[in-house]
């Protein structure tokens, strides 16, 4: 690093352009102050003499951002400028990059008001991206609800998805909505502090006999317990009977480790039931030993 034998100007200068540089690689603001502390720092070996120069160098968060805005509002007011002189122009904008979404931002307005005329239980769509699970679920109950309203919605936009209307698909979906459910409720038992595992291995084994319970009744075209998936009359439901089955053999190969430890767990849980013979051998206590 050459000596930095620069003005105040040169040192305002240079805030802009590192604050420039902040906002061309996406960082957050506050790292101008990790970039003064890296410029000071190497000032103190390289140009001792303009250390001064550079810890006077403005680069906290609220600067940083101060600068952007001044910058952002200078190159709209020249592009305004410059646009005042054209005599003809042409704009072409894919509305899937807009860097403002302002299309989707739009057609998001729109679609509200749609909801809010035909008295929606809910004033929007939920979207949730790298989310929880049960976040998952709570969008995919939301999304199945407004169904309706977003068929509408989008034969006003002139833009069909015949998808949507799909009996097979929209079978798919109910059966989805249902099972995720299921599965959320399942995670809501086993959260909280203070649980041991023989009471969460007994909520498994509940969940896996419904398993096995909701393979046969759908097997047999009965949809009891996803409700949901009934509201479309499915035909057959042999396909998510299956899907049942899939998700037992799951929870069964992923539990078979606790599965072997089934009678320690008994024993601590519920040791009356357990008898003598059954109980591993360095569990009993002979009747002279209780008495010493």
């Amino acid at each position: 690093m050459t000596s930095f034998c620069g003005t105040n100007e040169d040192v305002l200068t240079l805030s802009y352009e590192v604050s420039e540089l902040i906002a061309k690689k996406l960082k957050p603001y506050d790292n101008g102050g990790w970039v003064k502390e890296i410029l000071v720092k190497a000032a103190e070996k390289l140009a001792p003499k303009s250390v001064h120069l550079y810890q006077r160098l403005s680069l906290s968060r609220p600067t940083v951002c101060d600068r952007i805005k001044e910058m952002g509002q200078d190159i709209e007011d020249n592009l305004k400028k410059r646009a005042e002189k054209y005599e003809n122009f042409s704009v072409c904008l894919d509305e899937t990059t807009d860097i403002k979404n302002t299309a989707q931002d739009l057609n998001n307005r729109i679609f509200k008001q749609v909801l809010k005329d035909f008295d929606a239980d809910y004033d929007d769509l939920l979207y949730f991206c790298a989310v929880r699970w049960t976040s998952c679920g709570n969008m995919l109950a939301r999304f199945h609800s407004l169904l309706p309203k977003i068929v509408e919605f989008r034969n006003l936009e002139k833009c069909l998805l015949t998808v949507l209307e799909d009996e097979n698909w929209l079978c798919d979906l109910g059966f989805m909505v249902d099972i995720t459910k299921h599965l959320n409720d399942l995670n809501v038992q086993l959260q909280g502090p203070d649980q041991l595992l023989h009471s969460m291995y007994s909520k498994i084994k509940c969940f896996t006999s419904m398993l096995d319970l909701w393979y046969n009744q759908l097997k047999a075209n009965d949809c009891t317990h996803f409700p949901t998936l009934k509201k479309h009359n499915p035909t057959f439901c042999t396909q998510y009977a299956l899907e049942c089955s899939s998700l037992l053999e799951s929870f069964n190969a992923r539990f078979t480790d606790i599965k072997s430890k089934k009678l320690e767990l008994d024993i601590f849980s519920i040791p009356f039931i357990v008898t003598p013979a059954s109980a591993p051998s360095e569990s009993h206590q002979t009747h002279e030993t209780t008495k010493r």
